[in-house]
């Protein structure tokens, strides 16, 4: 996530286009977004028995 949205000092312009590039897929494609929320939190909990 740092890497997706914070900006960097150090970053090079071709750095700076791949970040927005790799946010820019996340933004845009479902499984990404999936990819990196359960990257985030963890993958899904089995259900809990009711």
């Amino acid at each position: 996530m740092t890497s997706l949205l914070h900006r960097f000092d150090d970053h090079t312009p071709f750095m700076a286009r791949l970040q927005h590039a790799e946010l820019a897929y996340v933004c845009a494609s479902q499984a990404a977004a999936r990819m990196l929320a359960e990257n985030y939190v963890g993958l899904p909990f089995a259900p809990l028995p009711a």
